[in-house]
């Protein structure tokens, strides 16, 4: 578990990106420039089974501040050794990719102002709720730590404009471990 100053670590570099976001970032060589939709491939889900529906459909700068979300809730969840070089990759990879993740997500809240209007942020901020929860079930946290471990060590060490590529096969990775315990129980 972190300590209460790597809580506040954390906690202070998330502020720290939320501030990015908010338009204070400067400018950036990285920008996402409404590509195209990215599927990731999903096992079939079954029409009341939404578990794997949070990952779907997303954009390029979505699927990189889901990955972020991801490697956070490792970053925090994960125990023992995994979970301090999880937690040190996390830091450093926020200061790394500082305005990689602002853009992202832009992208993200930019998704959700087009879709919902004036209920962008309600929205927004369920989604971001599912989402969180997603990679906290308990079912796979053991897996799900290995893989986070591997990913934010890769991810720490890349260049910012490698992110868009590799995001979709790393969130991929991250969420395998929830989706196979899932096909696994039916």
């Amino acid at each position: 578990m972190l300590t209460g100053r790597g809580r506040l670590a954390i906690l202070g570099a998330l502020t720290a990106l939320g501030g990015c976001a908010s338009g204070n970032a400067p400018q950036s060589v990285y920008r996402s420039e409404a590509p195209p939709r990215i599927e990731l491939p999903l096992p079939e889900i079954q029409s009341g089974d939404a578990i794997a529906a949070i990952n779907r459909d997303i954009g390029p700068g979505e699927t990189i501040w889901h990955m972020r979300a991801a490697l956070n809730v490792a970053s925090l969840s994960c125990s023992g050794r995994r979970q301090s070089m999880i937690a040190d990759n996390y830091n450093a990879m926020l200061k790394n990719h500082r305005e990689a993740f602002a853009v992202a997500y832009e992208a993200e809240q930019s998704a959700y102002r087009t879709r919902f209007g004036r209920d962008w942020q309600r929205q927004n901020d369920t989604h971001m709720t599912r989402l969180y929860t997603f990679f906290t079930k308990p079912m796979a946290q053991g897996r799900f730590c290995d893989v986070a471990m591997n990913v934010s060590a890769k991810v720490r060490a890349m260049a910012s404009w490698e992110l868009q590529t590799y995001a979709p096969g790393a969130l991929a990775q991250l969420e395998r471990p929830f989706l196979s315990t899932v096909s696994a129980s039916r």
